[in-house]
């Protein structure tokens, strides 16, 4: 090799720096390392994150200065080992996670990304931190040299997503359906519960619009009055009629809020929805009860006067025709004529009482597969040809407390409309009958039913559905729906009225099906018996010379009745109200064999006078009659100690031989 010169030499050693230009750099070269470690400092006390090195060699331990006030402690000096000080704020029950996490990250190469609580020493308060940190290896045999990380106080955040968590789990198992769209009111989010009632999943619903629930049975201008509201950044409150993915139809009760963003402007839509169908349904059932209450509650003012009028028309009728002419006489067809209008006009006025009565007196324990059995029989010899007639009778428990006759008109009348409805076109009439146990889950369908066993009646026909409009209507006198020709009249009224007094209910079904299917459920009994049927034979009036004291503020009656009964030999003495006729009876205790009272007078009440008379002479017999009463029964009246109890109008008849029955009774 060639030898330097002494110029060359001399030429390097001019070019070394000097002592001046070394103790420079050496400041200016600080100078930079203190300006990034306070921009380290900077950044790290803005973000709020502190970092941290341990040398896994010497578990040498050093720490930032926010990851000193993370902690809650003053910096100490730089070459602290701050492990032991670590143990110290750390929360004794984590200790074995942070180990077996750095273990875990050095072994087995797994991230160190944990939660632990510490105890700050500034204040005491415990806070939650979050650190994550990198393994440092050696190059040329990837052994652990060092772990590099950075630490953050997460108690907030933790807490905001503890919140979070909670919140989302009160929507997620919410019975309320809780949706939420877009500015253009697109879904963009349904909870659970949208799912369970609607039948449409998340996916299916998301990006749709809510129209894909209207029925069409909402009217426009519901959604015209909430699209007002809402543009106007109010809350709407409202109800809807929706369908469900399969068709059902059912109601909800919906609240919709706009929320807007910072500029003001509304920028999602969240509504709250509650499926009210069946408060609904209850709703309706009781303004029907209400409804059905107040026309008995009509019907109950009028009866006394309308039963004193077809009293005096029957009664006058039948005395004349018994007393006053021949049996050939000419005007007896005339007047049999009359007396049978009477007589109707009779039965119109108990099928109106119907509803308000609940009178229970004549109902006996009867089998009541026979009796639909018989009626069907009756109904399928007059049926026309063009229609169908299915029957399943399936009832092994068909013991209830009833009346022949009321049973036997319930199917004759809804045959009877299923057929009208049908308009002598092809159709199919089924009548179905068997057992059905009530349990809780129909509590909310039949809530003035208890559970246990019903005989069900159900009569379907497949004549033209009824309007679900009319349903609430179809059981209220004479409705036309809007079906046609199905037109009820009394008929469904008095339905409604027998089967409430029997305890049990009538609805018409709510389904998606063609034609229209009433259910009726009765209660069963929980015994068997046989029914004995009896005739009454027609007899001749009976006589007797008693003396009877006639109590009624009808003139008309009084006198009717002072007529027959001197006509048959008894002895009458008569009174118009009841103080009067407590005033005679208490000069007289001895006098009368038999007081016939009405219920309602001026004055006292039958059964008022009864019971002052009663105390005098315990021996006195009463016989209490009333056109209507819902303060009393025959079962009460009894038990007052009246002999016997009737409902007017009473065939004279049946009258007078209910007096000479009482009176034998007393002999």
């Amino acid at each position: 090799m060639m030898k330097k010169t002494d110029n060359q030499c001399c030429e390097n050693e001019t070019n070394k720096p000097t002592y001046d230009e070394l103790l420079a750099r050496t400041i200016k070269a600080e100078e930079h390392s203190f300006y990034y470690q306070t921009l380290l400092d900077e950044t790290q006390r803005i973000a709020r994150l502190g970092s941290w090195e341990l040398d896994l060699k010497t578990q040498h331990l050093t720490w930032t200065k926010e990851t000193y006030s993370i902690f809650g402690l003053e910096p100490g000096p730089e070459n602290q080992n701050n492990y032991d000080t670590f143990n110290t704020v750390l929360n004794i029950h984590d200790r074995k996670l942070v180990s077996s996490a750095i273990k875990k990250s050095l072994w087995h190469h797994k991230l160190y990304a944990i939660d632990f609580r510490i105890t700050r020493a500034d204040n005491g308060k415990e806070r939650i931190l979050h650190s994550q940190a990198d393994v440092i290896r050696n190059p040329a045999d990837g052994t652990p040299s060092r772990m590099l990380g950075t630490i953050q106080d997460v108690t907030s955040q933790r807490d905001s997503l503890q919140k979070l968590e909670i919140l989302q789990s009160a929507i997620d198992h919410a019975s309320e359906t809780i949706v939420i769209t877009d500015q253009k009111a697109n879904i963009i989010y349904t909870n659970p519960a949208f799912s369970e009632i609607t039948g449409y999943t998340k996916e299916e619903a998301s990006g749709q619009n809510p129209r894909i629930l209207q029925s069409g049975e909402t009217r426009p201008e519901v959604f015209q009055e909430m699209w007002h509201t809402l543009t106007a950044k109010k809350n709407w409150r409202g109800f809807f009629c929706n369908r469900k993915k399969n068709g059902t139809l059912y109601e909800e009760e919906v609240s919709i809020s706009p929320l807007l963003d910072n500029a003001g402007d509304i920028s999602h839509y969240i509504a709250v929805k509650r499926d009210v169908s069946k408060e609904k349904l209850l709703e309706r059932q009781l303004q029907q009860a209400q409804k059905m209450e107040a026309i008995g509650t009509l019907a109950g003012g009028i009866a006394h006067d309308f039963n004193n009028i077809l009293t005096v028309l029957i009664g006058n009728l039948e005395l004349v025709m018994m007393f006053e002419l021949e049996e050939d006489h000419p005007a007896i067809k005339g007047l049999n004529k009359a007396l049978a209008a009477g007589q109707r006009a009779k039965d119109l006025a108990n099928q109106i009482l119907t509803f308000s009565r609940h009178k229970t007196d004549d109902l006996q324990p009867l089998k009541a597969t026979p009796i639909i059995k018989e009626t069907i029989k009756l109904i399928t010899s007059s049926l026309p040809a063009t229609i169908e007639l299915q029957t399943v009778i399936q009832a092994p428990n068909d013991m209830i407390l009833a009346d022949p006759g009321p049973l036997h008109k319930i199917l004759i009348n809804l045959c009877n409309n299923a057929i009208k409805a049908m308009q002598n076109r092809e159709g199919k009439l089924e009548i179905k009958l068997n057992n059905r146990n009530l349990a809780d889950t129909s509590a909310h369908r039949y809530p003035d039913l208890k559970d246990g066993e019903y005989l069900e009646l159900q009569v379907s026909d497949s004549g033209p559905k009824i309007a679900p409009e009319m349903a609430d209507k179809i059981f209220d006198p004479y409705v036309t729906t809007k079906t046609g020709e199905r037109i009820s009249g009394l008929n469904l009224t008095s339905v409604y009225g027998i089967i409430k007094k029997l305890g049990g209910v009538i609805s018409l079904e709510d389904d998606t099906g063609s034609g229209n299917t009433f259910t009726i459920l009765l209660p069963t009994l929980d015994y068997h018996t046989t029914i004995t049927d009896s005739l009454t034979k027609l007899l001749r009036l009976p006589t007797g010379c008693e003396e009877l004291l006639l109590v009624d503020d009808e003139k008309e009656i009084l006198e009717l009745n002072r007529q027959v009964l001197e006509k048959l030999g008894y002895r009458i003495s008569t009174c118009s109200d009841g103080n009067s006729a407590l005033k005679i009876i208490k000069r007289n205790l001895q006098r009368f064999d038999l007081i016939l009272t009405d219920m309602t007078m001026p004055g006292i009440s039958g059964v008022d006078l009864a019971r002052e008379s009663l105390k005098l002479n315990p021996k006195l017999c009463f016989i209490l009659g009333t056109g209507y009463s819902e303060t009393i029964n025959r079962n009460e009246a009894l038990a007052v100690g009246i002999k016997e109890f009737y409902n007017k109008p009473l065939r004279t008849d049946s009258l007078v031989k209910m007096i000479r029955q009482v009176l034998d009774e007393g002999k």
